[in-house]
């Protein structure tokens, strides 16, 4: 797939979670942070793209592993509004207090995941869109002393 169709398609999707979790009133702010969520990363892989166009590769991949992080952390994030949405959409009935201990516990799960993981995305996008390439500089640094010895 080209021209970034798979990340299209994958925004679609978590497009369609996002508009599910809006028609429930429990789940409408956290439909509205993953909403802000998946914005901030179109902004960060724009960024990234424009390094990627430039002729120093280093600085397109100098944050690779920091970019696993912040996108995985979208992703979960997405499958944890999809969950709530089930469990929103097919309430337990009378006598159930099993399923309804189940989906209680799988809401809170996403609350806590929203609270404490999601909010990591926005250190790690600082990171990301930062100009300073420390770790490029840093590596080039090391590589021209290693050949003058």
């Amino acid at each position: 797939m080209s021209d970034g169709l798979l990340l299209k398609t994958l925004a679609e999707e978590i497009d369609v979670t996002i508009a599910a979790a809006m028609r429930n009133p429990d789940l409408e702010v956290y439909a509205q942070k993953l909403r802000s969520k998946l914005d901030d990363t179109k902004v960060v892989l724009d960024h990234l793209a424009s390094l990627g166009k430039s002729s120093n590769f280093e600085s397109y991949i100098a944050d690779a592993s920091i970019f696993l992080e912040y996108f995985s952390l979208l992703v979960i994030g997405w499958q944890w509004l999809k969950i709530a949405v089930v469990v929103k959409e097919e309430p337990s009935k009378e006598g159930e207090n099993q399923k309804h201990y189940f989906q209680e516990n799988q809401f809170n799960a996403m609350r806590f995941y929203f609270k404490y993981e999601l909010s990591k995305m926005s250190g790690l996008k600082e990171v990301l869109l930062t100009t300073d390439l420390l770790t490029v500089s840093r590596s080039q640094e090391a590589e021209s002393m290693a050949h003058e010895k």
